[in-house]
């Protein structure tokens, strides 16, 4: 599912002309969203972020092109306006603060530079919402709500869009495993009611992902204004950042 709608988000970036020079995966997860990128991207230097050390070891032992560091997505170690591209592939739904996911993200991206993520919409799960409690449950987001938070954060035309996926499995046992192992069941939730749907021979059991979509620029380096001499006033903080680059 992860690698379907990254895929499906790498191939957004055909609509825009970016010549990446440093990228950021934020939650880089098994690393293949990189690899994909270092295929796209071959001259840029990429980084692969996880908080997760297991994970980032199983990236470096599939040899991953790219450098593999260990941080929380909200917290990047990287300088302000030092990132060309920043990709989050379903990573906001395990972020307890999205907003200061959104802020940091903008922080460390140039003037024009591009941000792209995915995050899992209202939908998700509709068949088996009402046998789950809400803290049982990853975040889940309205496509507006995610336009409004990219808005708030200063990020510029965003583009939202939204698509459903359906998985089905002909075993019980195997789809809650996955519910548990990717994350979209947490704590200790009561499964007795799923356990005891009954599967006859050839029944399938369907879930729904809803996915959202969202891709969105930094604002570019703007004049403040221009005097009556022509003389066009640009933030001594906006040049220190242009620099630092």
């Amino acid at each position: 599912m992860a690698r379907e709608v990254g895929g499906e988000m790498l191939s957004r970036l055909d609509w825009v002309t970016l010549k990446p020079r440093v990228i950021v995966e934020a939650g880089c997860k098994t690393g293949w969203v990189s690899a994909r990128l270092a295929e796209r991207y071959p001259d840029a230097v990429i980084a692969a972020v996880d908080l997760s050390a297991p994970m980032l070891k199983w990236s470096q032992q599939q040899k991953v092109p790219a450098v593999c560091l260990q941080a929380e997505v909200n917290a990047l170690p990287f300088q302000t306006a030092s990132v060309d591209l920043v990709c989050a592939n379903l990573v906001l739904p395990w972020v307890a603060d999205y907003q200061a996911a959104l802020k940091e993200w903008r922080r460390v991206l140039k003037p024009n530079g591009l941000l792209m993520l995915t995050a899992f919409g209202l939908d998700t799960l509709c068949e088996w919402r009402d046998m789950f409690f809400e803290e049982h449950l990853p975040n889940l987001w309205d496509m507006h709500d995610l336009g409004d938070g990219l808005a708030q954060q200063g990020f510029e035309e965003p583009v939202l869009d939204v698509s459903h996926y359906t998985m089905t499995y002909r075993e019980k046992e195997k789809f809650i495993h996955e519910l548990r192992a990717t994350g979209m069941l947490v704590g200790a939730p009561d499964l007795r009611g799923l356990q005891a749907v009954h599967l006859s021979e050839g029944d399938v059991l369907s879930v729904t992902y809803e996915v959202a979509y969202a891709h969105a620029f930094a604002p570019a380096l703007r004049a403040t204004g221009t005097s009556s001499a022509g003389v066009v006033s640009i933030p001594l903080s906006a040049l220190r950042r242009q620099l630092n680059r």
